[in-house]
């Protein structure tokens, strides 16, 4: 038969009756702590932000590459398919709490722009033209 080590009994000791008597006080961070913490949610808040930032540029050159490549071998058949993108963002309210959301990539926002440049410029061309006539 097994012997089993018996250990020595512990005395109970009665809880303080004059702490019974009082309220305990809700868990508050100390204010040092508060401070720290939003300083750490700020960073975070940056860090979200900046990576995203460079994640559409990645987009935005994986389109460039892809639209070379385009060019380059098969200008009959599609190298890539673009479908509507978004990306994490985080943005703060006025009341200063975050939203955690996303932001919309528009893809093709360099050639609407170069679109719009190039309607402009001729624009301006035929007016000088009507001008000198």
């Amino acid at each position: 038969m097994k012997e089993y080590k018996t250990t020595p009994n512990l005395a109970i000791v009665p809880f303080p009756t004059k702490a019974a008597k009082t309220a305990i006080a809700p868990l508050q961070l100390p204010k040092d702590d508060i401070s720290d913490e939003w300083q750490r949610l700020l960073s975070q808040v940056q860090c979200i932000n900046q990576m995203a930032a460079q994640l559409e540029a990645m987009i935005l050159e994986f389109k460039a590459i892809a639209s070379k490549l385009q060019e380059k071998s098969k200008p009959h058949q599609s190298t890539c398919q673009y479908l509507p993108l978004a990306i994490p963002w985080v943005r703060q309210q006025s009341d200063e709490s975050f939203i955690l959301t996303t932001r919309k990539i528009d893809l093709f926002q360099a050639e609407k722009e170069a679109q719009q440049l190039a309607q402009q410029l001729r624009q301006q061309s035929r007016s000088k033209e009507l001008r000198s006539q």
